[in-house]
């Protein structure tokens, strides 16, 4: 059973696809404060971006994903993983991304992220 503080990082999750979809105007504050500054993400393409190179890539991308689904979220001490899977709106490959975050909770309590790994899911 999921607690108060899994809960948390499952709704962060969902609002950082929300910023990566632009749906709201202050997405890229929302990245700046919620990013690690010393943040990494390694796509499913193997391309691996910095903080400003993600906020980079997010300002030029036109695709929208789905709510992600499947999410799982743990939490030991100062650290939080969340799992979740992700589709892209528009996409008639059924295509499905695995997403690994990992936060951290800062001195102030607030949560931030450090690393995303996004991996392509082989079809069955």
């Amino acid at each position: 059973m999921a607690g108060p503080v899994e809960d948390e990082l499952k709704r962060l999750n969902r609002e950082l696809f929300a910023a990566e979809n632009k749906q709201q105007s202050t997405w890229e504050d929302f990245f700046q404060r919620t990013l690690s500054p010393d943040f990494t993400i390694k796509r499913a393409d193997g391309s691996v971006q910095n903080k400003g190179e993600m906020i980079e890539k997010v300002r030029g991308d036109a695709r929208k994903r789905n709510e992600p689904t499947d999410d799982s979220a743990w939490v030991g001490g100062d650290y939080g993983i969340v799992t979740s899977v992700v589709t892209l709106r528009d996409d008639n490959t059924g295509n499905k991304y695995q997403n690994l975050k990992l936060f951290q909770r800062s001195r102030s309590s607030n949560w931030q992220c450090l690393y995303w790994r996004v991996t392509k899911l082989t079809r069955k």
